[in-house]
């Protein structure tokens, strides 16, 4: 299946977020799984919060016990995340009503809880346990995020990263059998990423076609922080391959990694892109592509 088709599936695209909300808040997050006890013990997060009682039984919970937090007012200040299966939906409800009254704000409700955590199996490794990971763009293929993500082997074995397209000038690209693309620019205004726009568009299409064919190709697209270059690249790629606005690549990206923010330069050069219909300069991407 072509990976860019998933991004018309709604379940798909709420997984991607729920999945990136907890790069984002990592110790900040409280996971509430409802589920009975054997589907729970057969597998659920590290920092999962069981709730297991009979799903038509009246909520009956000790908050305080739970979550540890001798203050339920300290909530407030997580990221909840609640994950259930359809018979517990219910017992769902009755807990973002309690949460609600408790005026916690960021609650968000995460049905099929087992197509998630099957889905995003590698998230119970115990060797990413509490590591920052890159955020997933394009699911099940294109994750973006820093060279520290870049340089960890860990990562980089259990996401099965098999490209990788480096967007600093000086960064190693450290391990072999991997296949690497770099494109050489610093971040700055001044600094022209138009000119590799072909030489990136083409390395992210090659691996993509390679995954509809049946091959396992995933793709990290990196740079120093994750913020700038890197991202100006997955922005350019959504633009031309799916038919984002610059104005939607931006928004979806930034739904995904709050941190974003390419430089004025490089935004004045997507909205060249978008203004040439996304037509690449076919003098300056010969002369990138051999650099």
């Amino acid at each position: 299946m072509n990976p860019l088709l998933k991004l018309q599936d709604p379940q798909t695209l709420d997984f991607q977020y729920i999945f990136n909300l907890l790069q984002r808040y990592k110790d900040k997050t409280k996971f509430f799984d409802l589920r009975d006890n054997i589907s729970y013990e057969s597998f659920h997060l590290p920092i999962s919060l069981h709730i297991g009682q009979d799903p038509n039984s009246p909520l009956i919970i000790d908050l305080h016990q739970l979550t540890k937090e001798k203050e339920l007012s300290r909530l407030r200040r997580y990221c909840l995340i609640i994950g259930f299966i359809e018979e517990y939906e219910p017992l769902a409800q009755s807990l973002i009503d309690l949460l609600t009254k408790l005026k916690c704000k960021e609650i968000h409700i995460l049905p099929n809880v087992n197509i998630f955590l099957d889905r995003y199996r590698f998230l119970r490794e115990p060797r990413i346990q509490n590591k920052d990971l890159p955020n997933e763009i394009i699911p099940g293929f294109l994750y973006l995020g820093s060279q520290q993500h870049a340089h960890n082997r860990d990562i980089i074995e259990i996401l099965g990263i098999t490209h990788v397209l480096n967007a600093t000038r000086a960064a190693a690209n450290p391990f072999s059998g991997l296949k690497y693309c770099r494109v050489h620019v610093d971040d700055h205004e001044s600094e022209k990423i138009s000119i590799y726009f072909q030489k990136a568009y083409d390395f992210i299409d090659n691996a993509l076609e390679r995954n509809i064919h049946g091959k396992k190709t995933i793709l990290l697209i990196h740079c120093a922080k994750g913020v700038s270059r890197s991202v100006t690249l997955v922005m350019m790629y959504l633009m031309r391959a799916v038919g984002f606005s610059l104005s939607e690549a931006f928004i979806f990206i930034q739904k995904q990694r709050e941190i974003i923010g390419p430089n004025a330069g490089f935004i004045k050069e997507l909205e060249d892109f978008e203004r040439n219909n996304h037509e690449f300069d076919v003098k300056q991407g010969r002369r990138a592509s051999l650099s």
